[in-house]
């Protein structure tokens, strides 16, 4: 399937935003982990994916009940028409599921993570002195302002201070 001209220019900007924030010359691996600054950094393009993956997923939901409802029907009334609509929604969703599954990629070669909570939150790997930390965003946030540790959940976030970074 042909990549669209917006997934390609997104690919495109992912490329010069990695080599921006690496500032080196093999900028194809993402930092390993984070500083606060870089977080806040990759955050237009990183709102730009979650915004899209979240279309996606409301589609796909959307289509995986549509679909499920008329495959009742076309096994009752046998329709050719109800058959033929069942077909273009399996392939929209496909599609849609495709896509999905290429914005979810694209998160993590940027490095990042992001969390089984459902609301879009993204994990940054970081630091914390020596001790290895999570920082925290969520897409109604405007700036990176949040951080949990590594073996903790993102309910126990807790807002960023001075021990991590200048203050948002």
């Amino acid at each position: 399937m042909p990549q669209s001209q917006p997934f390609r220019l997104v690919r495109h900007a992912i490329a010069a935003m990695v080599r921006d924030l690496t500032k080196s010359t093999d900028w194809s691996a993402p930092p390993t982990h984070f500083t606060l600054e870089q977080a806040n950094r990759m955050l237009p393009l990183i709102r730009s994916i979650v915004a899209q993956r979240a279309q996606l997923q409301r589609r796909v939901e959307g289509q995986t009940w549509q679909l499920a409802g008329l495959r009742d029907l076309v096994e009752q009334s046998r329709s050719a028409s109800h058959a033929e609509e069942v077909d273009e929604i399996r392939s929209s969703l496909e599609g849609d599921e495709s896509r999905l599954d290429a914005c979810t990629s694209e998160l993590q070669r940027l490095g990042v993570r992001l969390c089984e909570s459902g609301h879009g939150r993204i994990d940054f790997p970081s630091h914390r002195g020596r001790q290895g930390i999570v920082l925290c965003w969520g897409p109604e946030e405007e700036r990176v302002g949040h951080w949990h540790g590594i073996d903790e959940s993102g309910d126990q976030r807790r807002p960023i201070d001075s021990s991590i970074g200048p203050p948002c």
